[in-house]
């Protein structure tokens, strides 16, 4: 009983196992009992086959397969493939042994590409008004060496309209019969934009073996004035219910038609409202010609309720045309937004010493919920602690959390952390703490005390040994937040390797 395991193509012949195994050795194993080592072939179908190998197991109780994995050697088509290696099974004599009835084999190959074909285009993105070179590159071997063989060639373009190849290839034929290779050179001729799929297949016409290589290609109206418009962000980051806020919104472009953009603007999505961004270094905007944009302007929130969102998009124009980015999202919440700055007096003077050195504030904690965590879920993460939201970033999920009744202890402290961390919506919880440290700096910035992270990992006591000063840093990546307050007149013209 014979199981096959093939690529591509079924078989017309296929590959089956020589049942008149050759007996290498037989060991006398226990009583009537012995152990029965063979060598065995394959006898192969009418595809040549590489990787051969076979696994065998038994369907009787009588017999019992010790060893049952065999390598075999490559196969030609119509060929025979020996085993590099050998079977052993253990016999009762008392039972007849019948290999086709009491053996189940599953064989494991690879086809030999007898056929290969690769389509590549000279430029794989251009303009309507121009024309490219394809080249489709064709290998053939005869499964059979002098065997005469038919290589049918098809050729498909998807969308059916828009890009011609010609000359055609579509039903091409070779009557082959030795090794053969050949380049089916074409020129792409695009009318009307788009991407496009050049699908081509050579098929071996008595084996059914084929090869299939796609290429795809972009037609555009003018390519050179392609560009990209980064998702906008904003800052602050979050609004608070009936305010009235001054918003920093930012967005940058990219691509090879960034010299040609001559407008950038924030769309609201909802109520189709535009606001104009500048790249002047003025209006809120960071540093003038370096394709970051930003501007200023105030958003009100009368009305909307915590949870409520702006939507927005940017906008480049090229050529009047407009290229609008991912939607990004301001969002209104009833807490207070930000972070309440705790200083290294107030832990110093009134907080807990952990045994590793650092204080931590008594009654500060930091906690970042799963996304779409709602206020309801959240006031009741925060009530389950007696505490009360000081602070809050909702676009990260972060909230600073203060305890109403301070804990009479670092171990009560932590675990009023370790419930907080409990509760499925909870991603961390983690303690507000300074290193007790004898040195160290603390910088203007006013939402220093958010960055815990710095802290963590001593910055303001390396700050205090050591500061930059005219220090020009090269980031390889465009994940820089152009809106960000500490970027303020200190980025330079970028460099864009891309």
């Amino acid at each position: 009983m014979i199981q096959l395991a093939f690529l591509e193509h079924a078989f017309a012949q296929e590959p089956v196992i020589d049942t008149q195994y050759t007996l290498i050795k037989k060991e006398h194993y226990y009583q009537g009992i012995y152990d029965a080592t063979y060598r065995v072939k394959l006898i192969n179908g009418d595809n040549a086959i590489k990787k051969v190998s076979a696994t065998v197991t038994s369907n009787t109780d009588n017999i019992e397969v010790i060893d049952g994995n065999v390598a075999f050697n490559d196969a030609p088509a119509g060929g025979t493939a020996d085993s590099v290696d050998t079977l052993t099974i253990r016999l009762h004599h008392k039972y007849k042994f019948d290999p086709d009835a009491h053996l189940v084999w599953k064989i494991n190959y690879e086809l030999v590409e007898h056929i290969k074909i690769q389509t590549s285009p000279s430029k794989q993105v251009f303009n309507l008004s121009e024309s490219h070179n394809i080249a489709t590159n064709l290998n053939f071997i005869p499964p059979v060496k002098g065997t005469p063989y038919t290589v049918n060639i098809a050729q498909t373009i998807s969308p059916a309209t828009g890009l011609s190849a010609s000359p055609a290839i579509n039903g091409t034929s070779y009557n082959l019969s030795a090794n053969f290779g050949t380049v089916l050179a074409q020129v792409l001729t695009p009318s009307s934009v788009g991407e496009y799929t050049i699908t081509t297949t050579a098929t071996i016409a008595q084996t059914g073996q084929s090869s299939t290589s796609t290429a795809k290609v972009r037609i555009g109206l003018d390519i050179e004035s392609e560009i990209k418009v980064i998702q906008p962000s904003a800052y602050p980051d979050a609004l608070t219910v009936n305010s009235t806020t001054p918003v920093l919104l930012t967005s940058r472009v990219t691509g090879k038609g960034i010299k040609k953009v001559s407008e950038v603007f924030i769309r609201d999505l909802d109520s189709l409202a535009t606001y104009k961004l500048f790249d002047n270094g003025q209006n809120g905007d960071i540093q003038a010609n370096n394709y970051g944009y930003g501007g200023t302007y105030t958003l009100a929130t009368s009305g909307m309720s915590s949870g409520d969102c702006f939507r927005f998009a940017a906008v480049a124009v090229v050529n009047s045309v407009e290229t609008e980015s991912k939607p990004g999202k301001l969002c209104v919440t009833k807490y207070p937004v930000g972070f309440k700055i705790v200083t290294r007096d107030e832990i110093e003077q009134n907080g807990f010493s952990t045994i590793i050195g650092p204080k931590v504030s008594k009654d500060i904690i930091n906690i970042m919920v799963k996304e779409n965590t709602t206020d309801a879920q959240i006031d009741e993460i925060v009530a389950s602690v007696g505490g009360a939201v000081i602070g809050s970033n909702p676009h990260s999920g972060n909230y600073q959390i203060k305890l109403l009744t301070p804990p009479a202890s670092l171990f009560d402290l932590v675990s009023i952390v370790s419930n907080l961390e409990s509760n499925p919506n909870v991603v961390a919880a983690d303690l507000t703490y300074f290193i007790n440290m004898l040195s160290s700096l603390t910088p203007a910035d006013t939402r220093f005390g958010e960055q815990t992270h710095l802290m963590k990992i001593r910055a303001d006591e390396a700050w205090y040994i050591a500061r930059g000063n005219d220090k020009v840093i090269a980031l390889v990546d465009s994940g820089v937040d152009l809106g960000h307050p500490d970027l303020a007149d200190k980025i330079i013209t970028e460099k864009d390797f891309c």
